[in-house]
């Protein structure tokens, strides 16, 4: 049995005393917009803790109605346009805290009373790389366990570019869509919206309203031709100099600033013992301002941690295997492709080829590749498309991607040299949106003669052929969707955008369907689109397990669970999450990474927190949040449902950590949300491995 911890903590509930909530009334139905400002107020200048749950503002202390009348005219004065509306803030006498809400403002208690001491641990791991400065960032979320709130505590890192973002406008660099920190307020983290003009034009109004000395300073210092930006944090915008910005770097933008992408990907990483040590000093903070008790861990807590150390076997063509990472390539040749797509039996795959190196590496490959693709399984590929780009850029690849898209290839081998990481993510976010199957290759991997094995698995699985299936049916149900689901508001009604993967039990891709419809703003979810995403022909009497990335909402869910009666069939949907979801921790020899298949009990039937990705002893894997919403099918199938179709990640030398049925639906979601739909909009090719 592994020894586990983790770095979710039981909220010290004896020392949770009486909490206050409080309503906002307003003229206007929109309320967000002053409610930051409004809680930043309370607990700048008034006691106790504020915190915003389920539209109230809570607090630890009572408000009387002389205080919080002056606080509503002053609020008034400071921010005339922002809070306008406002008419009053009253006691809501009958609202009674949850175990989740209760849990939800320990965790705001925590942000408000240890932020900059959770900072001052932090900033001793941060690295500079170049212009780019690797910040150790956290996560505080709530949570309950065993019917107990608790909460987390969770490193994540993040790349900033050290120039501030009035620097940048200043060498003539647009950064308007650009995600931004606030160096004064680390928590708002957001997207410049627009320029609003110059600190000249402003200073007088933003002194006025700004809460934070630091924020006052740099106002006071800034030269009156500074930019003043607009930025959107969630549903409030606040006005800003941009000196007190710093961009936040995607692996995509590191060429735009000219950063290396290893060196900076490389200090992302920390081993296991050094990010439990964080979260160490982290708790013991929190333990000091009486808000939690020790982290869950498996020799106190032992029922709330399983280790699902089954790997189910894979089948070949020829023979039966037991999955292991290490040598699925040799017995992929040796014991053969289960399933040759039909079209490939006596026609050629067709191959079109970005190069992004400067020498022939990519033809000699792609050459050498077509003599073992015909020699191990007697398929012919044919070159039919090769376009160079010698200068890297994302303009250059967006070019040559439009180039060979035009001759209609089966796939699209792009050759990159192995800085190239970002370029990419470019290129996939490309290719995804326009339904085109991509194979990246990285130059050491084409001088590496032991790899050909896992790129013949990766290339024939993404052209349609399937390599191996489980050799152990999945029992819950006979057929494992992947749904991708967007509503988006549009300047009149709403767009919603779907997509359906539909694989057998045993990890065979059958079909995927997508589809768009426009309807009112106040419509439930169209019963159209779902049956086109889940025909009749398909679904009639089946049990089904619904994989969804994200949490289904309440009218999708009712919607889905009406068409499934209709035909006589049962679905049985699984929400899956990767947003600040916290860490497990093996112990054996010292702190290590959990092995794949940790699962933490959050609830023993309905969520659970679970290591579906494999990775190198050194590096701590990101897990899951799995949450089941019905009463259908069991937490524990619901697991390993997930965790099975994880190893049909073909072709790839770790266990991702989402599955097959999900893989990649945060980008896909992306290109659905603009309504930019691939012209196959059904099909039986898996385009998003």
């Amino acid at each position: 049995m592994v020894d586990y911890f983790t770095e979710v903590f039981p909220v010290a509930t004896q020392h949770i005393g009486r909490l206050y909530a409080y309503k906002v009334e307003s003229k206007s139905q929109h309320i967000s917009p002053f409610l930051t400002p409004l809680l930043a107020y309370l607990n700048a200048m008034s006691a106790g803790n504020w915190v915003l749950l389920d539209e109230h503002l809570v607090a630890d202390v009572h408000l009387a109605d002389d205080k919080s009348a002056k606080i509503v005219s002053t609020l008034k004065e400071r921010f005339p346009d922002t809070a306008k509306s406002l008419i009053s803030l009253h006691e809501d006498s009958e609202w009674q805290p949850t175990l989740t809400l209760a849990a939800e403002y320990i965790a705001g208690c925590a942000v408000l009373r240890a932020d900059d001491t959770f900072r001052q641990v932090l900033r001793q791991h941060g690295t500079v790389v170049g212009s780019a400065y690797v910040m150790r960032d956290y996560h505080v979320r709530s949570w309950v366990v065993n019917k107990e709130p608790a909460l987390s505590f969770t490193v994540e890192p993040r790349t900033l570019y050290i120039p501030n973002v009035q620097a940048v406008i200043e060498a003539e660099t647009d950064v308007l869509g650009l995600q931004v920190i606030d160096k004064t307020q680390p928590q708002h983290i957001g997207t410049i919206e627009k320029v609003i003009g110059t600190l000249n034009e402003h200073r007088e109004r933003l002194t006025r309203e700004v809460l934070s000395a630091s924020m006052k300073d740099l106002i006071a210092q800034a030269a009156d031709s500074e930019a003043v930006l607009n930025v959107q944090v969630g549903e409030y915008r606040y006005d800003v100099i941009a000196s007190a910005l710093n961009i936040i770097l995607s692996p995509e933008q590191y060429p735009l600033f000219d950063l290396p992408a290893k060196p900076i990907t490389d200090a992302h990483q920390m081993p296991p013992d050094t990010v439990a040590g964080i979260v160490s000093r982290a708790s013991d903070i929190l333990k000091d301002l009486k808000l939690i008790d020790s982290a869950y861990n498996s020799r106190t807590q032992g029922d709330l941690f399983i280790y699902l150390n089954h790997t189910p076997d894979i089948a070949f063509k020829n023979r039966v295997r037991p999955f292991k990472r290490e040598t699925i390539a040799q017995d992929f040749i040796a014991h053969g492709m289960m399933a040759t797509k039909t079209q490939f039996k006596d026609a050629p795959i067709r191959i079109a080829v970005i190069n992004a190196l400067d020498d022939t590496i990519a033809t000699d490959f792609v050459e050498a590749l077509r003599r073992q693709m015909e020699r191990d399984f007697g398929l012919t590929i044919e070159l039919i498309k090769e376009r160079t780009v010698r200068v890297v850029s994302e303009s250059n690849l967006a070019s040559a991607v439009r180039v060979v898209e035009k001759e209609n290839p089966h796939i699209l081998l792009a050759c990159f040299a192995d800085d190239d990481l970002p370029y990419y993510e470019y290129v996939k976010s490309l290719t995804l949106g326009k339904g085109i199957t991509l194979h990246a290759l990285y130059e050491s991997t084409m001088h590496n003669p032991d790899a050909m094995g896992t790129i013949m698995m990766g290339v024939l699985a993404k052209t349609g052929n399937i390599p191996y299936v489980l050799a152990e049916k999945l029992e819950e149900a006979e057929l494992i969707v992947g749904l991708d689901w967007v509503r988006q508001q549009m300047t009149r009604g709403d767009r919603v955008v779907g997509m359906s993967r539909i694989y057998r039990r045993d990890g065979t891709f059958m079909r995927y369907f997508m589809d768009v419809r426009d309807l009112e703003t106040d419509d439930p979810p169209p019963t159209a689109l779902i049956q086109q995403l889940f025909p009749e022909a398909f679904f009639t009497g089946k049990r089904v397990i619904v994989h969804h990335y994200g949490q289904m909402t309440a009218p999708l869910l009712e919607a889905l669970m009406a068409w499934a009666d209709t035909l006589g069939a049962t679905f049985m949907p699984v929400n899956i999450t990767t947003d600040a979801v916290p860490h497990l921790y093996a112990l054996e020899n010292g702190i290590e990474r959990p092995p794949w298949g940790s699962v933490f009990l959050l609830n023993n039937k309905r969520e659970a927190l679970v290591v579906s990705s494999s990775e190198a002893p050194d590096i701590l894997p990101m897990p899951i949040h799995i949450h089941v919403p019905t009463d259908n099918v069991a937490l524990d199938g619901a697991i390993y449902s997930v965790l099975a179709f994880t190893l049909l990640n073909y072709g790839t030398t770790r266990i991702p950590r989402l599955p097959v049925t999900i893989q990649n639906a945060e980008k896909i979601s992306e290109w659905l949300a603009r309504g930019m739909l691939p012209d196959n909009i059904k099909g039986d090719v898996p385009f998003w491995l």
